[in-house]
């Protein structure tokens, strides 16, 4: 395999020809000016990093949740994952569905047996119009779909955010033509960086969950629930992208090491924010919050 340079891609099996008596430690890339070593890119060993998502060996269950811990530390995360780490579509996109399809199907089992214990008990077959109701109830449900009037634009407004940085990267002229990266390391860093999203659907799964297991009235766990993210919700919507913000400055810094990271990142910051302020300030559920 040809040596390329380990962010924009530039082939430096030239400059690799152009060696005669001794090989250097450290190179330059001529396309994008990335100072790299040379053993992280001639050796192919060292384009794995044992225990990390991408690179587990049979998709072991434990690197998935070593993975979702290291990006507690966003910092540490870039440190440890480099550029020369060889980049895997699939699994990010695997990695993706693992942290959505588990709690939205356990959700749906859940719902599901409350449904036929409901239907039985009157003596009714479950229908059509039932099954659908199961498979889209945390999206809009009669039994579930109070619980988004109010969640639904904070977790849409987090989930822009997750987008926003990478389109926001290739959008832009300042940041297209200065950065020279790999689109397959923006990917990286979007995939990973929707970390966040395993345990906000796992918690709005359980609330709508349990209000549609039991009885509102009396179903005290799904009302503290309830009562403590309507209370939270703002602060939960600020430390989520805060995080965010956080993940993508160490991506740009450490990650993909961008030349003049904070310029950078300064350029993508107001869009960002602009995009979280209209979907949240914009929605009706903001409005009656204020108003009444």
């Amino acid at each position: 395999m040809a040596p390329t340079c380990p962010r924009c891609g530039y082939d430096l099996i030239g400059v690799a020809k152009s060696w005669t008596d001794r090989c250097p430690l450290d190179g330059t890339c001529s396309e994008c000016g990335l100072e790299y070593r040379w053993v992280d890119v001639m050796r192919p060993e060292r384009h794995t990093l044992p225990g990390y998502f991408e690179h587990a060996r049979w998709l072991a269950p434990l690197c998935f949740f070593r993975t979702l811990l290291w990006t507690l530390r966003p910092a540490r995360f870039w440190q440890r994952v480099e550029l020369h780490h060889r980049v895997i579509p699939r699994r990010l996109v695997l990695f993706v569905l693992l942290l959505i399809v588990p709690p939205y199907a356990a959700g749906i089992a859940a719902v599901s047996a409350a449904f036929v214990s409901f239907f039985r008990s009157m003596g009714r077959p479950l229908g059509f119009s039932e099954y659908s109701e199961i498979l889209v109830f945390p999206i809009h449900s009669d039994w579930g779909g109070w619980f988004f009037n109010w969640w639904l634009p904070y977790q849409v407004a987090a989930t822009a955010l997750s987008f926003a940085f990478p389109v926001l990267l290739f959008a832009l002229p300042a940041t297209r033509s200065a950065i020279k990266v790999r689109a397959v390391h923006v990917l990286r860093a979007g995939a990973i960086g929707a970390a966040w999203a395993f345990p906000a659907v796992w918690v709005s799964t359980a609330v709508t969950a349990l209000w549609a297991i039991d009885n509102p009235a009396t179903n005290d766990l799904g009302n503290t629930l309830y009562d403590t993210l309507r209370a939270g919700r703002y602060p939960i919507l600020a430390l989520i992208s805060a995080w965010q913000f956080w993940w993508w400055y160490c991506a740009m810094r450490w990650g993909m090491k961008f030349p003049e990271p904070n310029r950078h990142f300064a350029v993508l910051v107001i869009p960002a924010l602009l995009i979280v302020a209209l979907i949240v300030f914009g929605s009706s559920e903001f409005w009656y919050a204020i108003n009444r």
